[in-house]
């Protein structure tokens, strides 16, 4: 009896994940207008901010800063390279 029961849950539970219908099936069809406008726009733009080290030597010593390059301006304050 345990057998029957365990074996018939089994089968049930297959025939939903068979039956069941994908997420694909019910997505909405992009428009011609939506497609095109995607393919003639060429630039990119960034999400984050590049930032690099400026460095300059004083009294031969050198000196690192952040610059962002994105915003153009300094970040913190000149400390010693190591």
């Amino acid at each position: 009896m345990k057998k029957n029961t365990i074996l018939s849950a089994f089968i049930l539970s297959l025939l939903f994940t068979v039956i069941t219908p994908t997420v694909d099936t019910y997505a909405a069809p992009l428009s011609l207008q939506s497609v095109a406008s995607a393919k003639n726009q060429s630039t990119v733009m960034p999400m984050s901010d590049m930032i690099i080290w400026r460095y300059k030597t004083v009294n031969g010593k050198t000196y690192r800063r952040k610059y962002n390059c994105t915003k153009k301006v300094y970040i913190g304050k000149w400390e010693l390279a190591p």
